[in-house]
């Protein structure tokens, strides 16, 4: 397990590398959750189900104490789906891929089956 100042950085970097900003200082971060979670904050943060975590508003904006709330990851996860689908579709066509139901992993669509073909 990281400690809480790996956690930081690992947050503040995912964030940079993902172009959002980032307004929290370690010591406002860790306060932050200490008041969300109380003093086993920690423990109960992460990417796992059952665990919470710091959620920006409407997926909007800075990481700011403005703009910041505390959700169960599958909260967040769900609320980012609908965004992340649309993300998708508009930089690979609305049918680029399918889940098979019955198979594990991506089938390509007939569409892009024959992409890179010498026709």
């Amino acid at each position: 397990m990281p400690s809480p100042i790996q956690a930081y950085r690992s947050q503040k970097n995912v964030a940079r590398q993902r172009g959002i900003p980032w307004e929290l200082t370690y010591e406002t971060w860790t306060a932050w959750w200490l008041a969300q979670l109380g003093p086993d904050w920690f423990t109960m943060r992460g990417r796992r189900t059952g665990q919470y975590c710091m959620s920006r508003k409407g997926d909007i904006g800075p990481y700011s104490l403005e703009n910041v709330r505390c959700v169960l990851h599958a909260e967040n996860t769900k609320e980012a789906a609908p965004r992340m689908l649309k993300t998708f579709r508009q930089s690979r066509g609305p049918k680029a891929f399918l889940r098979s139901p019955r198979k594990r992993g991506w089938n390509l669509t007939a569409e892009f089956r024959g992409m890179g073909s010498s026709d």
